[in-house]
């Protein structure tokens, strides 16, 4: 069936080929192999149930034949997981892995409590994202953490981020080799906003012989923990003291259960007691983009905390919009790179003034701003100068008389001299 945008409003399959597959299994005891060609998920129905094995091809190209027949007829062992959480009802379609965790269906309710007769589940799907068969099995085991907490220090720090080794060991159970892809995912426990349900962090392909067993490590660190906070939607942010667990395998729900998770992992600072995105990331540009020179990024750090109070926003709190304004213009391509920090100063905020008080600041990086600073002022003078003095001459006029050699200058209004 040729699919293109508009010419499917229906997920189902065709009844036609319903009733193929269902007059097959009544009338026939061989194996059913049903494998399903198109750009996007097709709800199965009951095909699932009557079919022995099931292949999801998707659009595989101009040699599809050949590759469907090695996996068939087992040449070929299959090893792929599925790149989407496959839908099973209609309006389960709505419903894809990267959801949020409030995103969820009633269900009849499983505790025998008289009220209410539903509760909240994950929605029913056909098979969940990651999911995937093959001719061998695998067996997940004993899946450890070195500590209980990653710790996050800033970038320009000396000392790096510790993160946490979480490992699992993986066995091939079955009697042919095989390849087998782990997934680590992330399920926060207590973010300040809507977090994911869950999230993949890693994944890993290894390929095992019959009985063969291999433990696979992923290091944790805080790269994996950013997300995007309550106060803007255009940065990430680290939360400190968010908690987390990490599961193993698609199927793995740690949110329900306690098989293949890890014990809970808190987010803690390293080096630093008091944490500000805002402060981090200014200061991480202005470094990047040597608008600090010699200065320590800690000086910075430090002047962004001290001045972060939201009592008179005009002379303290950076916030986020000094960020998107500094970046407006360090990353802007068009501007010219020597005038860039001197034009964070002066259209966005004078926090490097601020910055050049702090003593690990370099006297040689204030230099650059004197002679500017120096001009400036003297401009703002004369100006200021003449816009005072105006009033005393509005309306009047200078001519000039000739008397005997002389030039005599004389202020003249409608009414006569002055």
């Amino acid at each position: 069936m040729i699919e293109k945008p508009g010419d499917i409003r229906d997920l189902s399959l065709a009844e036609g080929q319903r009733n193929f597959v269902k007059r097959l299994r009544e009338s026939s005891d061989a194996k059913i192999i049903v494998v399903s060609f198109g750009g996007r998920p097709r709800l199965l129905g009951d095909i699932v149930a009557k079919s022995d094995a099931i292949l999801i091809a998707f659009l595989p190209g101009p040699d599809a034949g050949i590759a469907v027949v090695d996996l068939i007829t087992g040449v070929t062992n299959p090893n792929a997981k599925l790149p989407i959480t496959y839908p099973k009802y209609q309006d389960g379609g709505g419903v894809p892995y990267w959801h949020s965790v409030s995103d969820q269906c009633t269900g009849p309710n499983d505790t025998y409590e008289p009220l209410p007769h539903y509760a909240y589940n994950q929605c029913e799907v056909e098979w969940p994202f990651g999911y995937g068969l093959s001719y061998t099995t695998f067996k997940y085991s004993n899946l450890l953490i070195d500590s209980k907490k990653v710790l996050h220090v800033l970038r320009w720090s000396s000392n790096p981020s510790r993160g946490v080794k979480v490992s699992v060991k993986v066995k091939n159970t079955g009697d042919r080799s095989g390849s087998e892809t782990i997934m680590f995912f992330i399920f926060d426990e207590n973010r300040h906003v809507t977090p994911e349900y869950k999230r993949l962090i890693h994944f890993e392909k290894i390929k095992l012989d019959p009985g063969e067993e291999r433990t696979v490590v992923y290091q944790l660190t805080t790269n994996s923990l950013w997300h995007v906070g309550p106060h803007d939607d255009t940065h990430d942010i680290l939360q400190m003291g968010q908690k987390i667990r990490i599961g193993i395998g698609a199927e793995t729900d740690c949110r329900r259960s306690g098989e293949l998770c890890s014990d809970s992992i808190s987010l803690e600072m390293g080096e630093q007691e008091i944490y500000n995105p805002v402060c981090e990331t200014a200061c991480n540009l202005l470094y990047m983009k040597g608008c600090h020179d010699n200065i320590l990024p800690k000086a910075c750090y430090a002047t962004c905390l001290t001045s972060s109070s939201p009592v008179n926003v005009d002379e303290a709190g950076w916030g986020w919009n000094y960020v998107n304004c500094i970046e407006s213009i360090l990353l802007d391509d068009r501007r010219s790179d020597a005038n860039k920090c001197q034009d964070v100063d002066s259209l966005c905020r004078k926090v490097l003034d601020k910055v050049a008080s702090a003593e690990d600041y370099s006297s040689s990086v204030q230099s650059k701003y004197d002679y500017t600073t120096i001009v400036v002022s003297v401009l703002a003078g004369i100006v200021g100068t003449l816009i005072i003095i105006s009033p005393f001459f509005k309306g009047a006029c200078w001519q000039r008389r000739r008397n005997e050699g002389d030039i005599e200058f004389t202020a003249v209004n409608q009414n006569g001299v002055i």
